[in-house]
């Protein structure tokens, strides 16, 4: 009964979310040409912090954030502190800042605090905002409170899930996201009972664990007896290369980090900024240039450079046909 309650209470908020509006938390303005990283940090309170790392292509840019922001800062990304302008424009609050030409190109780091993108029904919170983005190059990572679940959320567009944490890859230039996410409150009603609970699952997952290895070994030995022998070590691999679309010969001579790349602009099917198979595999930055020097020496990739941006994408031979 209570499945079916939780049920309905989700609808109801995803319900809610479609047909109200979006909070748009970062809107350009102007003077800014790409959007590196918006970082969103969900507290148990419902506030969140937003962190958005931006590059300007101006000495003064603006952008819009809500109307109720709180604790608000601007630094360039050495740690140096910038004051903005900011006022009130149609119930919402624009930011401008003026910078000197030398720090044109450089990366800024803006913050700030906003209740405006979360809402609450019991145990229940609703997540739903709007952003402007670069397509595939701007990653959004967001961060929920600890010991919440993530129930639902926008499955249609790039995602990656770590933990308590959602890192998802806008690929258009305005991004919208929706989610809810429960919080484990309801859970520490009565603790002795929690605890009495938890041990019994425990247990009876161990038993079943048991079981399970017992069935395994078992069954093993049963097929060891019957002359049928398991997958060898090449049988898997050839089973993981019948999954992409690369010749098995340029694989099998790529170390890990070079088939992360190419897995990487695989994936995509076109080409992808240097810069985000950087913020995506986390690859040190003399590292990766000196990868991709040897990728392209060996015409595995090509590079397009459209002013500060390097372009990488697959060279057509290395698929299969």
């Amino acid at each position: 009964m209570k499945s079916i309650i939780s049920g309905i209470l989700i609808v109801v908020l995803m319900c809610q979310l479609a047909s109200g509006a979006y909070v748009n938390i970062f809107e350009i303005n102007y003077g800014i040409s790409k959007i590196n990283v918006i970082e969103i940090n969900i507290q148990e309170n419902g506030f969140s912090q937003i962190n958005i790392e931006f590059t300007p292509n101006n000495t003064e840019f603006s952008f819009i954030i809500p109307e109720g922001s709180e604790d608000m800062s601007l630094n360039y990304d050495t740690g140096n502190k910038i004051v903005p302008k900011q006022r009130i424009l149609n119930n919402r609050k624009e930011i401008s800042a003026n910078i000197p030409a030398d720090r044109l190109n450089s990366n800024f780091i803006f913050s700030y605090f906003t209740p405006a993108i979360t809402s609450k029904n019991a145990s229940t919170w609703a997540v739903s905002f709007t952003t402007s983005s670069t397509p595939r190059h701007t990653i959004v990572k967001i961060n929920f409170p600890q010991y919440s679940t993530i129930v639902s959320w926008d499955r249609t567009a790039l995602f990656t899930k770590i933990d308590n944490s959602l890192w998802v890859y806008p690929q258009n230039t305005s991004f919208l996201f929706e989610c809810t996410y429960e919080t484990m409150q309801h859970l520490t009603q009565d603790n002795n009972n929690n605890i009495y609970l938890y041990s019994l699952i425990g247990f009876s997952l161990l038993i079943l664990v048991l079981l399970l290895v017992l069935y395994i070994f078992v069954s093993r030995k049963w097929k060891e007896k019957s002359g049928e022998t398991s997958k060898t070590e090449e049988d898997r691999e050839e089973d993981k290369e019948k999954k992409t679309r690369i010749k098995s010969s340029i694989l099998n001579v790529l170390d890990e980090n070079e088939r992360r790349i190419v897995e990487i602009l695989e994936k995509f099917d076109e080409e992808v900024t240097q810069a985000y198979i950087y913020k995506t595999t986390g690859i040190p930055k003399a590292t990766l240039s000196d990868i991709m020097r040897r990728l392209e020496n060996r015409n595995i990739i090509k590079r397009r450079r459209d002013g500060r941006t390097n372009w990488v994408s697959l060279e057509d031979w290395v698929f299969s046909k």
